[in-house]
């Protein structure tokens, strides 16, 4: 006897909804359900994966693997405040990469996201600053992948 499974990614917020509508099986979020929430619809759920969000960067001239930015500076592109690659806080972290006086493409999520509480905002959406949004992460790595200065984020 064979079994399948089907999975798609589609985003903590979508699997929240699909499993709410019973319209799945099992579902997998970043974002837990409150107590209220998942015992109210006759939910469980436990801890079984830790995910990991990384910086995807298309930067003419850089390798990959080939740049470092800390958490101040990844922060301060995503608020508007770093616009270009050769910002003196990425030069001084970088010094042996030769990086290009290019405006940065920021590129963030489309739909739901739990982070970023203060400055950004809080729940599933954010009211971004500056950038340009893709539905979920293929959305985000398609745009990075062609828009040359693009920075974005994945899991």
């Amino acid at each position: 006897m064979e079994a399948g499974l089907l999975t798609k990614g589609i985003g903590s917020s979508g699997g929240i909804k699909q499993i709410i509508a019973k319209t799945v099986d099992f579902a997998g979020s970043d974002a837990p359900l409150t107590d209220g929430k998942f015992s109210k619809d006759g939910l469980f759920q436990f801890p079984a994966v830790v995910g990991a969000v990384v910086p995807a960067i298309n930067v003419p001239g850089v390798k990959a693997g080939g740049l470092v930015l800390s958490g101040e500076v990844l922060g301060d592109i995503y608020l508007g405040k770093i616009k270009k690659w050769n910002d003196r806080d990425i030069v001084a972290m970088n010094e042996k990469v030769k990086l290009p006086d290019r405006d940065i493409t920021v590129v963030r999520r489309a739909d739901g996201s739990t982070d970023w509480k203060s400055k950004v905002g809080q729940g599933t959406t954010v009211n971004w600053p500056t950038g340009t949004g893709g539905k979920g992460d293929d959305g985000v790595a398609a745009f990075v992948g062609r828009l040359p200065g693009a920075i974005g984020y994945v899991e």
